[in-house]
């Protein structure tokens, strides 16, 4: 594994904003439609009064995912944050699974919006897909390559999980949603109508309503409900 150091696109914090007193923390990871982070704090002050938004920017690339997600770990310690809710947008989906997956304890709740997971895809990669649908153990046959591939653990996520369409998502993002759904046992999907800049936020009364009761449920639930009720 490589250091940090290595990263073509280390983790940066490119904006922190601070709600009250701030005791409640929300780590963003924006994506390119996005860069000053204002879509995902708009959803973060849905957490609470007290909020305090950090906002990191500059994507890994696929191949590099894993230790940009050390990295921000080292990041987040260094803070003294020892618990946190995410926001993820878009690309940045695979970062806020795999930090879910390998910090179980630090991660309170993971909101995805419109998650893009940018997986390698081979026939052998795809009818392992269709095994984990049915069968979703995370199989060690999966062949490893150097892109992350959070898909075969998210069984492990233990956290609630909502994923948020749009209303005018393309099929592919449908079924990634669907499938990130089926897989993580406490996830709920929902669509959004499509704000004029292209990105959900949590400006719309009918967004707002959906995060305060997503935010309000415990850390941890023992089953899952209705994809439509979050």
């Amino acid at each position: 594994m490589i250091t940090g150091s290595g990263l073509q696109s280390a983790p940066l914090i490119s904006a922190e904003y601070v709600h009250g007193s701030g005791n409640q923390v929300v780590l963003c990871f924006s994506c390119e439609n996005d860069p000053t982070g204002a879509c995902a704090e708009s959803i973060a002050k849905a957490v609470g009064p007290d909020v305090r938004a950090i906002v990191f920017d500059e994507l890994p690339k696929p191949e590099e995912v894993e230790d940009y997600v050390e990295c921000c770990l080292s990041i987040i310690a260094e803070r003294g944050i020892t618990r946190a809710s995410l926001i993820c947008l878009r690309e940045a989906a695979t970062v806020g699974l795999c930090l879910a997956i390998k910090k179980s304890r630090l991660i309170r709740n993971l909101v995805l919006i419109e998650p893009h997971l940018e997986i390698a895809s081979s026939i052998f990669t795809r009818a392992l897909d269709c095994v984990e649908e049915h069968l979703p153990l995370g199989l060690p046959l999966r062949k490893k390559s150097k892109a992350a591939d959070p898909r075969p653990f998210m069984h492990m996520i233990g956290c609630p999980v909502l994923v948020i369409l749009s209303s005018g998502s393309t099929r592919e993002a449908m079924r990634q949603s669907e499938s990130i759904t089926s897989r993580i046992p406490n996830a709920w999907l929902r669509t959004l109508e499509m704000p004029a800049d292209g990105i959900i936020s949590g400006e719309s009364k009918d967004a707002n309503e959906i995060f305060k009761t997503f935010f309000s449920l415990p850390p941890r639930r023992s089953q899952k409900k209705s994809r439509n009720s979050a």
